[in-house]
């Protein structure tokens, strides 16, 4: 196998392993905090098991870069404080998701998995990016759509 190929199946294959991991997670807390058939968990035992299932993914990154390097990664520098300070905003979501769970589960899934808006918005303010009639299209039938599932009107 070609080396540029082998490097685009390892950027193929992490995030992969990430999703999965990340909806195995979305099932676990939706078991744990569920009041009526699952564990009725508190939502800080629930932010703890996702706390984990992330620091396990790292140290599995971590491993795997000392593995393929041979040398230790150092992910505490100047270069890596934009990271950094995205790890802890995705830690502050994972609270608010915790509890928005908690409240209303059936909710929360199509809420968080409007992200991709979001992005889109926020391309589009911040980075100056251009954004397409037929991307504004989709946009509002996301948006339509989401807001149906949450209001109830769609199964």
């Amino acid at each position: 196998m070609r080396a540029g190929m082998r490097r685009g199946l390892g950027t193929l294959i992490f995030p992969v392993l990430f999703s999965l991991a990340d909806a195995l997670e979305t099932i676990v807390t939706g078991v744990c905090l569920d009041t009526t058939y699952g564990y009725a968990m508190p939502e800080g035992d629930s932010i703890i098991i996702v706390g984990m299932e992330y620091a396990l993914f790292a140290l599995g990154c971590w491993i795997y870069i000392y593995w393929k390097e041979g040398k230790l990664y150092n992910p505490f520098t100047k270069h890596s404080a934009p990271r950094i300070l995205g790890a802890l905003t995705d830690n502050i979501g994972i609270v608010f998701y915790s509890y928005a769970m908690a409240m209303n589960s059936v909710s929360t899934d199509p809420l968080v998995a409007v992200y991709p808006v979001f992005v889109m918005i926020g391309g589009r303010i911040l980075m100056k990016e251009r954004v397409s009639t037929s991307q504004y299209i989709f946009l509002l039938g996301i948006v339509a759509g989401t807001i149906m599932v949450i209001a109830g009107t769609v199964l």
